[in-house]
């Protein structure tokens, strides 16, 4: 096995290789040392001696020679004012620390070297915002040397960040840029928010009139949709009408009208699956109210009927009447309101079925069925049934819920009775629909007829 197979088992270095990295980096000291000779002039007939004080040193070297600190926590004394202009002119400051202390009389130094450059000694990448606005102040304040032109001349060059000298570091031309963003408030983030928050209060705009319009169409139980949905089509519906006409004159309305016409979003909120589901949330918002009401005021009274659609099914209609106070007025007077909770399909109308229905939906709304204090029901059997009835079996629920029928379906049924057993009734009504068939049959006789019956109204 050689020397390489064997290496390449080795948990550690061999010798060798350790000699080969030493060599190495020992070569690499010898090539690096006296680099610094580049940047630096020493004379061969002077003996130079550097102190960590530069009080001491000789101020013909320091004119002549660049100031060499090694020290972290040098400062720049006396000595250092009495230099000549020319020498600083002339050679480079070689500074190797970042904690150096620049101080008053090296800024009033007579140095065109100090006039045209920034005080950026002590600015670094966690510099803060204030330090940087202080520096920038502090140079161009009092850093300037010489009369209103030049003054207005360097306020010109600094302006300006295309003008700044090229030893300008990067960061410091980013820091000060970002510094004047940050005072004139035109950051990218805080454009960014600007745009963001115009568009929220577009839509919150947008979502209000949309919310209006559906509520006067629902209140007024008008219909919403035409055959088409499309904007200024024929036919599109009383909903699309009435955004058309307040894109006249509302300028929300007219800047949404104008993106969805120029295809600048597809987001409008126009169709009719959005018009339903806002209609089913204000109906919610609503029926979480009437819930609150009737919970407030505890007692009340159930009152429910069926009836036949359109559609030929049976609707279960369910209603409470209550007794409302207003809680943010205390002197208000209580009025009693009913409200109309829901409409329900139903298969069956037995009392058993109905009654079964009701406690589902009471339980379902929250409302205790030990609170009711009436009933009110038409005359059915199923309604009124003694035994079997929907009233009888709330009773045996609750002994309070008293059955109350409804007086107007009494009174129909009274009078339809009495005309059944009279004949003096089945004689009048008989001869007032004769008159009314043989009337309304032309319309020159029903002109007749409007003309001397001025009393009543005719209709059938």
């Amino acid at each position: 096995m050689t020397s390489r197979e064997r290496d390449t088992f080795r948990k550690y270095e061999s010798g060798n290789v350790k000699r080969e990295k030493k060599r190495k980096a020992e070569e690499l000291m010898q090539k690096h040392r006296g680099i610094m000779n580049k940047f630096v002039t020493i004379s061969k007939n002077e003996d130079i001696e550097i102190t960590e004080n530069p009080k001491q040193s000789n101020s013909s070297y320091l004119d002549n020679t660049p100031n060499i600190i090694l020290n972290d926590d040098i400062e720049i004394t006396e000595n250092t004012k009495q230099s000549s202009s020319s020498s600083l002119d002339n050679t480079p400051n070689i500074i190797l620390n970042d904690d150096i202390e620049v101080t008053e009389d090296l800024k009033q130094s007579n140095s065109l070297h100090l006039d045209n450059t920034p005080n950026i000694f002590n600015i670094d990448e966690n510099s803060t915002k204030n330090h940087i606005l202080e520096s920038n102040n502090k140079f161009i304040g009092k850093n300037v040397i010489g009369n209103d032109d030049c003054l207005k001349n360097q306020l010109h060059i600094w302006s300006d960040p295309g003008n700044w000298p090229s030893h300008i570091d990067s960061q410091i031309r980013y820091d000060i840029i970002n510094l004047d963003r940050i005072l004139k408030e035109k950051l990218i983030d805080q454009q960014h928010l600007s745009i963001i928050e115009k568009e929220k209060i577009h839509w919150k705009n947008v979502l209000n009139r949309i919310l209006s319009v559906i509520h006067y169409l629902a209140a007024h139980n008008d219909a919403f949709r035409g055959s088409s949905d499309v904007l200024y089509t024929k036919s599109n519906g009383k909903f699309l009408g009435l955004i058309e006409i307040l894109a006249k004159f509302d300028p929300v309305i007219m800047e949404h009208v104008n993106r969805i016409q120029n295809k600048e979003t597809h987001v409008h909120y126009l169709g009719h699956r959005i018009q339903d589901e806002i209609i089913n949330m204000m109906a919610n918002e609503i029926k979480q109210k009437i819930l609150r009401n009737i919970q407030s005021a505890k007692y009340f009274t159930i009152i429910m009927d069926c009836t036949p659609d359109i559609g030929h099914s049976e609707q279960l209609a369910i209603l409470l009447r209550i007794v409302h106070m207003d809680e943010e007025n205390e002197y208000s007077t209580p009025t009693i309101q009913e409200y109309f909770l829901d409409f329900i399909t139903v298969d069956s109308t037995t009392g058993l079925n109905l009654s079964d229905v009701l406690m589902k939906q009471l339980k379902l709304y929250k409302i205790n069925i030990e609170n009711c204090r009436g009933q009110a029901y038409d005359n059915g059997s199923n309604m009124t049934g003694r035994y079997q009835g929907v009233q009888t079996r709330i009773l045996n629920i609750n002994t309070r819920a008293f059955f109350t029928p409804c007086a107007i379906h009494n009174l129909n049924l009274v009078l339809c009775d009495a005309a059944k057993n009279s004949t003096i009734a089945i004689t009048f009504f008989g001869v007032v629909r004769s008159v009314y068939t043989l009337f309304s049959a032309s319309t020159c006789r029903w002109s007749i007829i409007k003309k001397h019956c001025t009393v009543f109204t005719i209709k059938q």
